[in-house]
């Protein structure tokens, strides 16, 4: 798009022209199992699940700005870059859920479930003629992986009218944050009680 600026005597002082064009692909997949198990006697209850995720993306833009100066004794300015950007994700969890009744009214509840996902992004900038001049000060590339662990067990009071579900877990989230170009990982490991 090309846009002319005038002063208010109709001079030319500037122009510039934009030009953004962007193309990419994707493939997106997620698989759920689950499996639910009742017992014979009564809230006796199992469940097992498994969730799968997988992303990948891959686009292309163009980015051009040319700045024109007519008014001024300036060089023009001209801005013409490619960027690719790739990014992948891969997502798992699973969840197991037990419940025992204690009594007609009271039942325990017990959990675990974890939480696995890996990631990676490259974004890769190009100027020149034909787009072989690389730019790391616009680029980067990094690698992400996330375990999270969870457990946690509960007492379960259940009237016709209402439920009291008292309770605990605890979580254990590792992360590792790895930046391929400087070759640098930020890692960490927390605990903690819900």
């Amino acid at each position: 798009k090309r846009t002319v600026f005038y002063t208010p005597g109709n001079d030319y002082t500037n122009a510039t022209n934009v030009r953004n064009d962007n193309s990419g692909t994707g493939l997106e997949a997620n698989v759920n199992l689950k499996l639910i198990r009742n017992f014979k006697k009564r809230n006796r209850k199992f469940i097992a699940e498994y969730q799968y995720g997988y992303s990948e993306t891959q686009r292309e833009n163009f980015m051009e700005s040319r700045i024109e100066f007519y008014a001024f004794n300036l060089a023009d300015s001209i801005f013409d870059q490619k960027r690719e950007i790739r990014n992948k994700t891969i997502g798992q969890r699973v969840l197991l859920d037990y419940t025992e009744p204690i009594t007609r009214k009271f039942k325990i509840n017990v959990q675990y479930k974890l939480d696995y996902f890996i990631g990676d992004q490259s974004n890769q900038t190009f100027d020149g003629q034909s787009y072989n001049n690389f730019l790391p000060f616009f680029s980067n590339d990094f690698s992400t992986s996330r375990i999270e662990n969870r457990g946690g067990a509960s007492l379960i009071y259940t009237t016709k009218k209402q439920t009291l579900n008292v309770g605990s877990r605890f979580r254990n989230v590792q992360i590792d944050n790895l930046d391929n170009f400087n070759n640098t990982s930020i890692q960490q490991n927390e605990n903690d009680i819900l």
